[in-house]
């Protein structure tokens, strides 16, 4: 099972998302135990569930998640902090593309996406 990541512009967000944003966009795929046993995925930066009428912090981990570009920077702390703690091989290169593109988002001034499970 796998939570995907996508770079957008917050222009490109509909009213309600939906995983058909994610035609057309590179993905970033990570595996759902990374989520699930990093709870700071799930807390510690302003999203948006679904439509930005909903405020929330974390990821939405089973639904869609605006991620603005004003909280990029926690989220790569936080995605930082899950690669201090990790042993794996495969993991860690998940977590290394999932922080290339959140640099790639906040350098380019745009949002990430996050479809959950």
């Amino acid at each position: 099972m796998w939570h995907e990541f996508i770079i957008i512009n917050a222009e490109e967000i509909p009213e309600t998302t939906t995983y058909l944003l994610i035609k057309g966009h590179e993905v970033c795929r990570v595996d759902n135990e990374i989520i699930v046993n990093n709870p700071l995925f799930l807390r510690g930066f302003k999203t948006f569930k679904v439509s930005f009428k909903n405020p929330g912090e974390g990821l939405d981990y089973h639904g869609n998640t605006i991620i603005p570009t004003s909280s990029l920077e926690q989220f790569i702390s936080n995605i930082k902090m899950a690669q201090d703690n990790c042993t794996d091989v495969a993991i860690s290169e998940q977590l290394n593309e999932l922080l290339a593109m959140c640099k790639k988002a906040q350098a380019q001034g745009s949002y990430m996406m996050h479809f959950g499970l």
